[in-house]
């Protein structure tokens, strides 16, 4: 049986950026911060920066947490999306 090759940091950069490219809360996309990509025991630590400070946070938490739920269903990742502020 062919052993399953173990995520780094580049792969997970790729499905997060996949499955986040579809969300526009309030008009922001989304920048995927690379070199914060950390992994701790079961899951992944993933920064994400928004083009504009989301008016309405719900929605904007929404859109992460759709993310980390396709992330989980699809691609076998538990992945934690944390928001930055935009530049």
């Amino acid at each position: 049986m062919p052993q399953t090759k173990k995520p780094h940091k580049q792969t997970v950069a790729e499905a997060v950026r996949m499955y986040i490219k579809e969300q526009h809360p309030g008009g922001a996309t989304f920048e995927v911060m690379a070199h914060g990509i950390r992994q701790e025991r079961y899951w992944w630590y993933v920064p994400v920066r928004p083009s504009v400070e989301p008016v309405q946070r719900y929605a904007y938490y929404e859109a992460l947490a759709a993310v980390e739920e396709a992330l989980a269903a699809h691609e076998h990742r538990t992945v934690f999306l944390v928001p930055l502020s935009p530049e």
